[in-house]
């Protein structure tokens, strides 16, 4: 990504200054004399290294650096169509522009389809100054393009490893509610199934009441969110999980994403301090052994009838 954000920046330095870094290869003097011609009316700032050969060029075109490679079609003992696809092996966003004594129809549409950025007939020169601004223009989108293109693949790269790695249950789900889309491994380890078992299952499979699964539904699509909202799910073993479940709905893009909180243990353990604290109370309070018992045993009732339910 910084290599394409440092190419972003060179260009719009070389905008703001006008200054151009033109690669040039071509072995005729008199057509190089009316190329600088040209792009000096043009009002071009700009820098030009001219080579004649092969190897110069591909020297160059490393070591230089250049903003745009101009190339003549034909040379003697090397061709434009070879600088061609060597420029783009190097740098496939490196403007390329085919400059040409002659080129019929054909030829020319087949030069672009190989990835010239444009050509320029050598008769009709003044087209080079729309020529080379076009390709700048375009590169400049390109590379912009590509810039936020990466930047949104790393974005998902770290959502999906937040989503992934979260210390909670996490999950995305199609917007009717009928099917799991994706689901992290701690959604599936809190239900006791493998990640590749659950993401094939169907949704109501793991609620453990349909009324409390479409009142839920129809909250979140009314809100667009639902916040800490207890519900009660099954896991692979029957047991019943008690969850508070957060999740939001995406309207346009049809789906809902969420988390899932496993409140089971804290519930049982807030029943357990209540049972001890009845108990306790009615120890302080009561006036004899008998009302003691019975309390006991009513707390200790309620106390294993939760847990078999949980």
């Amino acid at each position: 990504m910084m290599k394409g954000i440092l190419k972003v920046l060179i260009y719009n330095k070389c905008i703001m200054t006008k200054k151009i870094e033109i690669l040039y290869l071509e072995n005729d003097p008199l057509d190089v004399k009316l190329v600088r011609l040209e792009l000096t009316k043009a009002r071009f700032e700009y820098n030009m290294r001219v080579v004649d050969n092969r190897i110069n060029y591909e020297k160059e075109l490393e070591r230089y650096k250049p903003d745009l490679v101009l190339a003549d079609y034909n040379l003697y003992g090397y061709d434009g169509i070879s600088a061609m696809k060597y420029c783009i092996s190097k740098d496939p966003d490196l403007p390329f522009i085919m400059i040409t004594g002659s080129l019929d129809e054909e030829s020319a549409v087949g030069v672009m389809k190989m990835g010239a950025w444009d050509y320029v007939l050598k008769e009709n020169l003044h087209r080079l100054e729309p020529g080379i601004k076009n390709a700048l223009k375009l590169r400049d989108e390109k590379l912009k393009r590509k810039v936020a293109f990466e930047e949104l693949r790393k974005n998902e790269e770290k959502y999906r490893n937040l989503f992934e790695n979260a210390g909670v249950g996490m999950f995305r789900a199609k917007a009717d509610g009928s099917s799991f889309l994706a689901v992290n491994r701690k959604f599936a380890h809190l239900l006791g199934y493998r990640l590749e078992e659950i993401k094939e299952m169907k949704i109501p499979e793991i609620w453990w009441s349909r009324e409390e699964r479409d009142g839920m539904l129809k909250k979140l699509k009314e809100n667009g969110v639902v916040e800490e909202y207890e519900n009660r799910l099954r896991a692979k073993d029957g047991r019943m999980i008690r969850v508070l479940l957060s999740a939001r709905y995406f309207c346009e893009d049809a789906f809902i994403e969420g988390s899932l909180l496993d409140i089971t243990q804290r519930l049982k353990d807030e029943l357990t301090r209540e049972v001890i604290y009845n108990i306790s109370e009615t120890a302080h309070s009561s006036v004899n052994l008998k009302e003691l018992l019975t309390t006991i045993n009513l707390e200790v009732t309620r106390d294993r009838k939760s847990t078999r339910l949980n």
